[in-house]
């Protein structure tokens, strides 16, 4: 009760920096609006100041023009009770390449922990597509794909979001990143309103395990065990002045390979809401929440071959409010501070179905500090997590982070 309380509390400060509207502002968020728009039924745009995400961001308008950008971030990490690290988390590239006006190519390639050597770190290929545009609002994409779930999943270049590491959310509810091959078809009926679907390879129920959710079960596009596909869609509106609403499901066998796991069927919803500026009264801040929730058939039957305790539903959820205390306002801010505080309740062993629950796995997690962004494509950040799970025995350690992140 207490945690949740001191949550309420931190989610709810940045208000208290309100100040009065700003035309110009409201102007300048309803311009950028329209250029997402645009860029989503293939008029590409480009900023040096542009706040912009995801690898489309790079594709140029020019036949025949090769684009290449990247994003990266270093990461202090200081856990009570434990040996501090410093760790270059993530390395990436990218490549785009525009063929003509309807067909073009985008790609991320992701070093993590600096290199690869005896099981440290890892080296993948996150995206890796062809699009093609049908009609001027809609298109088809093939390739390595990221799916349609979770706004994070989707944008999580460095500057884009505020704590130094990602959402527990956004690893062990809906993971990210969560690429896989498949085929997906994009129409935007409306500049408003913009529908997704796809079928992707499925999971591997054999490689779950406990308290990630499905994460460690993502084939990542290598020699991918296709019993039967899985699909997934999204819908997105943005008809709401300076509010972003989306909503997602998955579903999909994820016995690939063993009789005695049953269709091991994975089924999955989440949505997201993004609040920008100064629309509906709220101060000039950003509000993101996010939530999903996700079941498991014949978890019992997994739980037993695998000899670990994987539940037959589990979900959760993060609000988070962020301020901006310092620095000219607008999406294109530079020279910006920003306070910020992000409640998460997750419950990843929800409806065990007679498994025996690890209840260190359901937790709430507070996390609270400042982004700076001296550009609006560089953010050097500090946070502090406090964690309290529903074991009642173990008391997760508590964590200072400092970290640094870049997107060209």
């Amino acid at each position: 009760m207490k945690i949740r309380l001191i949550a309420m509390a931190l989610i709810a400060a940045p208000g208290l920096f309100a100040q009065g509207g700003d035309q110009d502002v409201r102007r300048e968020l309803d311009e950028l609006r329209k250029e997402i728009a645009e860029l989503r039924q293939g008029g590409a745009q480009s900023s040096e100041d542009a706040p912009d995400k995801g690898v489309d961001r790079l594709l140029s308008d020019k036949a025949g023009e090769t684009t290449v950008g990247g994003y990266g971030e270093l990461h202090y990490n200081s856990p009570q009770g434990a040996v501090d690290t410093l760790d270059f988390h993530r390395f990436i590239f990218h490549i785009t390449h525009r063929f003509d006006e309807r067909l073009s190519f985008a790609s991320e390639i992701e070093l993590e922990h600096a290199f690869v050597k005896g099981g440290n770190g890892e080296l993948e290929l996150e995206q890796a597509h062809l699009t093609y545009r049908l009609l001027d609002n809609l298109d088809v994409r093939a390739g390595v794909l990221l799916l349609p779930m979770g706004y994070v999943n989707r944008y999580h270049e460095p500057p884009t979001f505020y704590s130094v590491e990602r959402p527990e959310f956004s690893k062990n509810i809906v993971p990210t990143t969560w690429f896989e091959s498949g085929i997906s078809f994009g129409w935007t009926p409306t500049p408003d309103v913009r529908l997704e679907a796809g079928v992707f390879g499925p999971l591997d129920a054999t490689k779950f395990k406990a308290g990630d959710g499905v994460r460690s079960g993502r084939q990542k596009a290598f020699e991918t065990k296709v019993n039967e596909p899985a699909y997934s869609g999204r819908l997105e509106y943005l008809g709401f002045q300076d509010l972003h609403l989306a909503g997602a499901f998955y579903i999909g066998n994820s016995n690939q390979t063993d009789a005695s796991f049953g269709s091991a069927r994975v089924t999955g919803v989440s949505g997201e809401l993004v609040s920008f500026g100064q629309a509906y009264g709220l101060p000039e801040n950003e509000v993101r929440i996010e939530a999903a929730m996700f079941t498991i058939d014949g978890n019992e039957d997994i739980s037993t071959a695998l000899g670990a305790s994987i539940p037959g539903r589990f979900w959760g959820f993060y609000i988070e409010d962020a301020y901006q205390i310092y620095g000219d306002p607008g999406m294109k801010e530079k020279n910006a501070l920003f306070l910020f505080a992000r409640f998460e309740y997750l419950r990843n062993q929800s409806d065990m179905n007679g498994v025996v629950a690890d209840p260190t796995k359901n937790r709430e997690k507070i996390v609270f500090g400042a982004a700076f962004r001296p550009h609006p494509r560089v953010v050097f950040k500090m946070d502090y997590e406090w964690i309290d799970d529903r074991s009642g025995t173990i008391d997760p350690p508590d964590q200072w982070n400092l970290g640094i992140g870049y997107m060209f």
